[in-house]
């Protein structure tokens, strides 16, 4: 908490600064603001949209595995990553809808 002496000692060298690097010294002990709501929404799409690029490159390479075991019997079998391709997506889908309380928030 700041005093009306430090209040007043760091206003003096506030307007006694001339670089940005005396300013930069004299807010460093100072705690940084908290993001505001765009900014957590922004991060938690960038966040959701990347795990989606990571369940495609899941899907790639277990419908390679599944197309190899294809090729070596010579003929369609059943498409296996379903199960799991599914559940991650559905997983994906409740993060995305799943209502968020205020601590969350």
């Amino acid at each position: 908490m700041c005093d009306a002496r430090e209040h007043a000692h760091r206003t003096t060298r506030a307007l006694g600064a001339r670089t940005a690097d005396e300013l930069t010294a004299l807010t460093a002990d100072l705690p940084a603001p908290a993001p505001t709501r765009a900014k957590r929404n922004r991060k938690d799409l960038k966040e959701w949209l990347a795990e989606w690029r990571y369940w495609l490159g899941g899907a790639v390479v277990l419908s390679a595995a599944r197309g190899v075991r294809c090729v070596r019997k010579g003929e369609l079998t059943y498409y296996w990553p379903l199960a799991p391709l599914g559940i991650w997506a559905a997983v994906l889908i409740a993060i995305a809808i799943w209502p968020r309380g205020e601590e969350d928030a």
